[in-house]
């Protein structure tokens, strides 16, 4: 095998359609995924179909990935909330605002197909009946995005289309186009694409300004937190680092640029409500 790998990397055209039929043929093999039931946390049992080569996998099914995060967005979520989980991937975050959000309505946005699947057979599996699964990407402007996906932790984003990892075309809707279609306007919006940050808000300047849902996003890199900063804080809200004890943010120096420095929640005062609990720690 790694003989075969190491001829086909002379000829990279080719070595790049291997690549592309070997993804094809774990796809069709279930991707290697399998249920365990989480065993504690907010999702403690869960069905959760996972894949065990992918690192944070086992932190899924052990209830400790992002397990701050999650509390905070079970507090954060309210039972009629609709919540617009953008970048859904196999459903981890998803499964924790249908639980929450039970009397509302949660909108998964997962573009990467293999992703999408695992996703619908986690809703299936824990028998969810209050998610809509989308697959489109969320992007400044509706109509088509490349996207760049990496096969070693079946994710997909915009920002990696001009890296080397495999590409594919998708559809894309923006936020302001697909509450133009009838869909309900979010009070939660959640946030994880891994670069593409200002895309999503930029395509959705009408809904911040007339709905201003809560927001919870993961900023990746240093120029997503200048632009996502300089953003919300145009359009008046206030941004708080959610692993930092809900510490305000009042400049882009003090964004965090990647996960482990935290999440941001931005609010604002003449939008959607957050819960007392919340109010209490942002006022401290």
């Amino acid at each position: 095998m790694v003989f075969l790998k190491g001829l086909l990397k002379r000829y990279p055209l080719l070595y790049q359609h291997a690549r592309r039929l070997y993804t094809r043929l774990q796809v069709w093999r279930g991707m290697d995924y399998i249920p365990r039931t989480i065993v504690r946390g907010p999702l403690k049992g869960c069905v959760l179909y996972g894949r065990k080569r992918i690192v944070y996998t086992e932190r899924f099914w052990a209830g400790s990935y992002e397990c701050e995060l999650l509390a905070f967005l079970q507090e954060l979520t309210a039972a009629d909330a609709v919540v617009y989980d953008i970048g859904a991937n196999i459903g981890y975050h998803t499964l924790l605002f249908a639980k929450c959000a039970c009397q509302g309505t949660v909108f998964a946005f997962e573009p990467l197909e293999e992703a999408r699947r695992v996703l619908e057979r986690n809703l299936v599996g824990n028998n969810v009946r209050n998610v809509a699964v989308i697959g489109k990407a969320i992007a400044a402007q509706s109509g088509s995005v490349v996207m760049g996906r990496n096969l070693y932790c079946d994710q997909a984003a915009m920002a990696w289309a001009d890296d080397a990892h495999l590409t594919f075309t998708c559809d894309a809707v923006n936020i302001d186009d697909f509450i133009a279609a009838g869909h309900p306007a979010p009070t939660l919006l959640k946030i994880d694409v891994e670069g593409a940050e200002v895309d999503v808000l930029a395509g959705a300047a009408e809904c911040l300004a007339k709905y201003r849902p809560l927001i919870v996003c993961e900023i990746h890199g240093h120029w997503a937190a200048d632009q996502v900063f300089d953003l919300l804080h145009k359009a008046g809200y206030r941004l708080y680092n959610i692993e930092q004890d809900l510490r305000e943010i009042n400049s882009a120096v003090e964004m965090p640029t990647r996960m482990e420095e935290g999440h941001i929640l931005a609010w604002h005062q003449q939008g959607v409500q957050l819960p007392k609990s919340v109010v209490e720690r942002v006022s401290a």
